[in-house]
């Protein structure tokens, strides 16, 4: 458990109040790194559980560790190029291609 340390700042003017703030140290292991990609689609998708869903069938080119907001893709290993993958939408059966 750490110490409380409490931080006292007064202003000129206004009315005083409390303050009360929770937080929390963030350890990060010596060697982490993220990686944030791009990610598009050809034609668009517009939905992003859909996109979500269509990225997940390439685990095998990005690992199974990831997070991905429905454009945006973290990863912690960094691809050695461009990925172009070729795939359907099981929604709807069209071909797209997934661009990283």
């Amino acid at each position: 458990m750490h110490s409380i340390r409490c931080i006292c700042v007064s202003g000129t003017s206004g009315a005083p109040i409390n303050l009360v703030s929770n937080l929390f140290k963030l350890e990060r292991a010596p060697n982490f790194h993220l990686f944030q990609y791009r990610v598009d689609y050809n034609p668009e998708v517009p939905s992003r559980g859909m996109r979500k869903s269509m990225l997940k069938e390439h685990q095998d080119l990005i690992g199974s560790i990831y997070q991905f907001d429905g454009m945006a893709l973290f990863l912690p290993i960094r691809l050695e190029r461009e990925v172009l993958c070729d795939g359907w939408n099981i929604f709807t059966a069209d071909v797209y291609n997934l661009l990283i």
